[in-house]
């Protein structure tokens, strides 16, 4: 998926920017999904970061959940971010969770939760 620079936007174009980003990568998820993520994602500097593209990729795992023919592809792509590496703690954290959830050994998909 890309991930281009859209800091500067104002919220309506980066909901439309990214909506576009998402649908190209991803064209079987739904629109009214991808429009969801797209006004929950944050926005890009120009600089990405895997913590960027992770915490995009989360999003759109919880919001299609694990029963969309979709869910594989994103969960591929979330993971292949996680191997790269990451920074944030949160993201490191969570990612056994979301294997847990992706193999069905957890019911409900895990919240980012920061222990401060």
């Amino acid at each position: 998926m890309r991930f281009e620079y859209n800091s500067d936007f104002d919220f309506d174009e980066r909901v439309e920017f990214v909506f576009h980003e998402i649908k190209d990568a991803y064209p079987e998820i739904e629109d009214f999904l991808i429009r969801d993520i797209s006004e929950n994602t944050l926005p890009v500097d120009d600089k990405v970061s895997n913590d960027d593209k992770f915490d995009r990729y989360y999003l759109i795992l919880r919001i299609i959940g694990r029963e969309h023919p979709s869910f594989s592809v994103v969960f591929n792509d979330l993971y292949n971010v996680y191997e790269d590496g990451l920074h944030n703690e949160i993201y490191l954290n969570v990612m056994p969770k979301i294997i847990d959830y992706a193999n069905g050994s957890r019911s409900d998909f895990p919240e980012l939760v920061s222990y401060e």
